[in-house]
């Protein structure tokens, strides 16, 4: 396979990691990486933050053990590197009630900073920018600090100041 097809392979992994609700799975895609939000600039390094942080903050339907929720990532630019590759692309969530309807609750971009060597790619580093959050509570745990730190990021977003 080559290194395009493998970082294809991450991006997507990351998506149905969250959307079935396995975080430990998530953790080891940033077993030497970390994520970051924008526009709070929150940051999460590595496997156990990043594993502690979604399992703390995505509710998990008690039937299915999953969020409810679809991913989809789509425009995946890559921009090929010698030790490092990048991508970007834009992301949406939806939100399946167990009433049937379905709602957009986040919309936003990824960017991507991938480290390749001859047998390995792995994410290095994601930054997660939020362009739209919308009511999410039914899919949000929030405990304090996460709160907070979604509280801001959601602030951020809607007074626009998304940083370009």
């Amino acid at each position: 396979m080559d290194t395009s097809q493998r970082i294809h392979n991450l991006i997507f992994s990351y998506a149905e990691c969250v959307d079935e609700g396995d975080f430990e799975t998530l953790g080891a895609l940033f077993a030497r990486g970390s994520i970051s939000y924008a526009p709070s600039g929150f940051n999460l390094p590595g496997r156990s933050e990043i594993t502690a942080f979604f399992q703390k903050t995505i509710r998990l339907d008690p039937h299915s053990g999953t969020p409810r929720t679809i991913h989809r990532v789509s425009n995946v630019l890559i921009v090929a590197g010698t030790d490092e590759w990048h991508a970007r692309s834009r992301y949406d969530v939806t939100y399946l009630s167990e009433e049937g309807g379905c709602d957009t609750i986040a919309m936003g971009r990824y960017f991507d900073t991938f480290s390749v060597t001859n047998d390995d790619v792995w994410f290095k580093h994601r930054k997660v920018v939020s362009e739209f959050l919308a009511d999410d509570s039914r899919h949000l745990n929030l405990p304090s600090k996460s709160d907070k730190i979604i509280n801001l990021e959601r602030a951020k977003v809607r007074s626009n100041t998304i940083p370009t």
